[in-house]
């Protein structure tokens, strides 16, 4: 660990000295904008008739940047911002020639993405790295992010409490918005130094168009780095956020005794309290614990198809108290997944940042220990009866203008004598406006105890693994490239992270070369690519080396289209197979009241179950409509049909069916259906029941005052069948949930 930390040190000191001190981000291209402070107060309710709005600086997105290229906005979008001791507000006309065009409906927080709207990008330390995000949409709909590396990266999981609304007019829309100081990080001192902001508006129609208050050079990596100069800000402090959030569930839990013909068991009703406090002494440091917590997941993953797979499946984390904060964790190398935390009794969250340093820390009590066993072919899952202490620190440091350089620890402990810790440091230093390098070392330490290391074979007693990785990148207007380098040793664990392959050394490679359009051209924009990987285990023997090419479009009705051929040589189990796939992605969003996509795979596969060679074909279509104005439905459909020698394999086909009512912005009632419908061919399977379903369904009603404040009820039931009988009812969920924010 020590060569680690001197390594880190000599490359923090090159970087450091190959920066001028005091260096601040130069590349800013738009105008400065003078703000006053407000005349009087300011009611957010989408009228703009407040006196506080007499005298605020007018901002014109004159800017278009996609498709075109700093050209001339053809419509017209002017902003009004001004603050007051408590809060930044923006105010934005945005005139429409065709109102009755408009994209724009109630819906979740953070689901707007493809609606008319108005954003605002605000970086108060206008040092190019992170910045947060708030975005309106034409009815007042909410979403919000993190935005770090240069702009790069976003992290929709931050959720913060502040206030918007939206009204569609005659001739537009207008959208108004009030961001509280104490929700943003910021110096502590009278006078501001100038902030970087932003302001966009999203005009979907034929094409996506963009417009910004300032140019936008697409030779410059960095986007928080072209931001509008903030000028004028004072007397506003970084004052504390307490936040106490106690909440309340209750569910009953019904189960057929035996299928298909069992009795239903009912089970009483459970209830469960829990207290969440949030604190932020300073606007720079925030922390947060919870004693027991609810962190049942009211989203519900989308299913994936699981038959066929060497490596475990990896599903996001959606639960708030650690989505809040999640993007400090970012590394090149995915060391925390805080899915890892199954059942949690309490935790622990502590971030902020002084000076050029940032951290992050989270700690929590699971009953449950999940684990995940890697190899360079394939990972088994195991679960522990028993619970563990799992904990996760992060340290960043910024160096010069882009550049960061940071380090990471992980650990569990668990009953039996299980452990698991993980050291790294990593690097993202910009080389130039288009060039960056990243890089990651870690190691590891793991103890298993004596009969689990037997049942699953791993090591027994107490071993150490390693692991380094690094990517060269440069991305300018035209091109694109990239060439990387991973090597993880085969006693690497990462157990409170996702790393399912290890005990190999793999390189790549990625070229890009791309054309733009705009005006009436047809195409909006285009690019060719052809990318290469050679992957062998620690030993050296083969494990695969892939070449492909690919071709993408983006035209009009919002349509893209991408194919992709790809040779490939994979070895399992001794075996190495030759391989051609080709596949194709195509979307189109024609008009506001229909999106769809469909994505197609088709080529040579190995049947990893048998060890032998065969042909699969995978379908994936979406339609996303919207049937009214407060009512949406989503289809998505997933079919793969593997094909031997002798026949099909199998079968697999998935669906989910999602509808929402939104009765405002606050309220909705949602209806999710899934089903699961998965036929073996008995000629190749042993011991497995040749055919299984599952349908599963659930009906929501949601009531979100804030992002804190909460009130969710529902019922779900899930129903199995197989060969041998129809589908039957299985189990059923009645529950409530209610959370409530009181703010200090």
């Amino acid at each position: 660990m020590r060569r680690l930390a001197r390594a880190a040190l000599v490359v923090e000191v090159l970087v450091a000295l190959a920066t001028p001190a005091g260096a601040a981000v130069r590349h800013s291209q738009g105008p400065d904008i003078r703000i006053h402070r407000a005349p009087g107060k300011i009611r957010i309710d989408g009228r703009l008739d407040d006196p506080g709005w007499r005298g605020a600086v007018q901002v014109a997105l004159g800017w278009e940047i996609y498709p075109g290229e700093n050209t001339q906005a053809p419509v017209k979008t002017t902003c009004m911002l001004t603050y007051d001791s408590n809060a930044l507000y923006v105010a934005c006309r945005a005139f429409d020639p065709r109102p009755s065009q408009i994209r724009a409906q109630f819906r979740e927080r953070d689901r707007i993405w493809s609606d008319d709207r108005i954003n605002v990008t605000i970086d108060p330390f206008f040092a190019g790295r992170q910045a947060c995000g708030f975005g309106v949409n034409a009815v007042g709909s909410q979403m919000d992010s993190l935005w770090t590396h240069g702009g790069r990266s976003s992290d929709p999981s931050w959720d913060a409490i502040w206030e918007s609304a939206g009204r569609i007019l005659k001739d537009g829309y207008v959208v108004e918005m009030a961001i509280p100081f104490r929700i943003l990080t910021f110096p502590d001192r009278e006078r501001q130094g100038p902030w970087g902001i932003g302001i966009a508006r999203l005009y979907p129609r034929d094409v996506r168009y963009e417009f910004e208050s300032h140019p936008f050079s697409r030779n410059d990596s960095c986007s928080l780095c072209q931001l509008n100069r903030l000028v004028g800000l004072s007397g506003i402090r970084p004052g504390s956020n307490l936040v106490l959030s106690p909440s309340l569930t209750a569910e009953r839990n019904d189960a057929r005794t035996d299928l298909p013909h069992g009795a239903w068991a009912h089970g009483g009703v459970s209830s469960n309290l829990g207290f969440t406090v949030a604190w932020s002494p300073r606007s720079n440091a925030q922390s947060a614990a919870t004693i027991n917590p609810d962190f049942s997941q009211v989203e519900i993953d989308l299913p994936q198809l699981e038959t066929n797979r060497r490596f475990a499946l990896y599903f996001p984390e959606k639960r708030p108290f650690f989505l809040a904060g999640s993007g400090y964790l970012d590394t090149p190398l995915q060391v925390v997944n805080t899915r890892a935390i199954a059942d949690p009794t309490w935790g622990l969250k502590m971030s902020g940042k002084a000076g050029a340093w940032s951290g992050y820390a989270v700690a929590a009590r699971d009953a449950i220990t999940n684990l995940v066993f890697p190899g360079p072919e394939g990972s088994q899952s195991a679960s522990l009866g028993s619970g563990n202490l799992s904990f996760a620190l992060r340290l960043r440091r910024d160096i010069g203008v882009r550049s960061t350089i940071g380090a990471v620890l992980t650990g569990r402990t668990g009953e039996g004598g299980y452990s698991s810790s993980l050291i790294g440091v990593d690097g993202d230093f910009r080389l130039s406006r288009s060039d960056e390098v990243m890089w990651q070392v870690l190691g590891s330490a793991t103890h298993y105890p004596d009969w689990l290391a037997k049942e699953y074979e791993q090591p027994a007693g107490s071993f150490h693994g390693h692991a380094a990785t690094a990517e060269y990148r440069h991305k300018e207007r035209d091109w694109f490239w990239s060439m990387g380098v991973d090597s993880r040793s085969r006693g690497l664990r990462a157990d409170l992270g996702f790393l399912p392959q290890v005990g190999f050394r793999q390189g790549w490679g990625d070229l890009q070369r791309r054309f733009w359009g705009a005006g009436d051209r047809w195409v909006k924009f285009a690019a060719v690519g052809v990318s290469g990987s050679y992957s062998e285990e620690a030993a050296g023997a083969l494990l695969g080396r892939e070449l492909s090419v690919s071709a993408e479009v983006q035209s009009f009705s919002q349509s893209f289209a991408k194919g992709t051929l790809t040779q490939r040589t994979e070895v399992f189990g001794g075996t190495a197979y030759n391989q051609s796939r080709a596949s194709l992605f195509l979307s189109i969003e024609p008009s506001r009241a229909l999106a769809c996509s469909v994505f197609i795979s088709k080529g040579d596969a190995i049947d990893y179950a048998h060890n032998a060679a065969g042909k699969s074909l995978s379908v994936n279509p979406r339609l996303r409509v919207r049937l009214a104005r407060h009512l949406t439905g989503e289809l998505r459909y997933w079919r793969q049909h593997f094909r031997r020698a002798r026949g099909t394999l199998y079968i697999e086909q998935l669906s989910d069916v999602r509808l929402n009512y939104f009765f405002d912005d606050k309220t909705s009632l949602r209806a999710v259906v899934q089903y699961r419908d998965t036929k073996r061919n008995p000629r190749y399977w042993t011991g497995v029941d040749p055919s299984s379903k599952r349908l599963f369904y659930r009906l929501l009603f949601v009531h979100r005052i804030n992002a804190v404040s909460e009130l969710y009820a529902g019922f779900s039931q899930s129903q199995l069948g197989t060969g041998a009988f129809a589908l039957t009812p299985a189990d059923q969920t009645f529950f409530l949930k209610v959370r409530y924010a009181f703010l200090r």
